[in-house]
């Protein structure tokens, strides 16, 4: 005769034993689920704090950016940009890029744009944009091609604001062009010869009297300008200029066309670095003062 079933025997609860251990499993997976979870979230954080930092990295660099569309269109830009041209960012989006460049600089930015879709290479220029306010801005355009997040081309335009050179650049040219005009109207010849004897400037006075344009001028050798036996007449002083030592003398010169003057010359030494590096050379016309003698 069978004996009823202790409470503490287990035959007949494998069932039960199959619950506990899917119970387990099932917590176990969600605690799995929830520490990836967890991670999926700290990793999304890490994204967005990324993306903020990208953001204000693009926004607030003090270069402007901005994408243009293969149509040529701005499909983005940083506040900078926006602030160089002294515009919003809400009206510059979807313009052409074109119509932001002066008139003056079209062929420049074309040229840039077809070399860049050639060559897929960075390309550099400098040209002047449009500005809602304060005429036309110099910039430095550096542009290169990139795909956007659907695989499409675009190109990306980082502008640095290079007015402050140009303007610069424009007082040097136009000191040098006084200083020029200066020279040139001088009542002498003016020169400048390299330690090497080439000549590296002759005012308007000293070409005409030798018979050369200015392009023929610059580089020209000494000797050949003088002739063998003047400038063997003006050996001793071009070496002592040379030497340091200036040197103030009178010579007869023959122009090409055959006219004589008398002159008084001097050289002067240009000492750059404690070495003289050539020498300066102004020649006065003193044929009148002779002739009165």
């Amino acid at each position: 005769m069978r004996q009823p079933s202790s409470p503490l025997d287990y035959s007949d609860s494998q069932p039960l034993s199959d619950s506990y251990r899917l119970m387990h499993e099932l917590c176990v997976q969600q605690v799995e689920l929830q520490a990836q979870n967890a991670a999926l979230q700290r990793v999304q954080h890490a994204l967005e704090s990324a993306r903020a930092s990208y953001r204000d990295l693009y926004d607030f660099a003090p270069v402007g950016y901005c994408s243009v569309s293969v149509e040529g269109r701005v499909v983005q830009a940083n506040l900078m940009f926006a602030t160089l041209l002294e515009d919003s960012r809400t009206e510059l989006l979807q313009q052409p890029f074109s119509a932001l460049v002066q008139a003056a600089d079209q062929a420049v930015y074309a040229r840039m744009h077809r070399q860049l879709l050639a060559c897929a290479e960075p390309q550099t220029c400098e040209l002047r944009l449009h500005r809602r306010v304060g005429g036309a801005l110099w910039v430095q355009l550096t542009a290169s091609v990139a795909l956007d997040s659907d695989g499409e081309p675009l190109v990306r335009i980082a502008l640095s604001d290079i007015s402050a050179r140009k303007q610069a650049e424009e007082a040097l040219r136009r000191r040098e062009q006084f200083i020029s005009e200066i020279i040139n109207n001088l009542p002498g010849l003016v020169g400048y010869w390299s330690a090497e004897l080439r000549c590296g400037f002759a005012n308007q006075g000293y070409r005409h009297w030798f018979g050369h344009n200015p392009e023929d001028m610059l580089g020209l050798p000494l000797q050949a300008l003088l002739g063998a036996e003047l400038f063997e007449r003006n050996q001793l002083q071009i070496e002592a200029v040379l030497a340091g030592h200036n040197q103030r003398f009178e010579r007869t010169l023959s122009a090409p066309d055959g006219e004589r003057g008398d002159f008084l010359v001097q050289y002067i030494s240009d000492w750059q670095g404690g070495r003289v590096q050539g020498f300066f050379a102004l020649l006065i016309d003193i044929t009148s003062v002779r002739e009165r003698q």
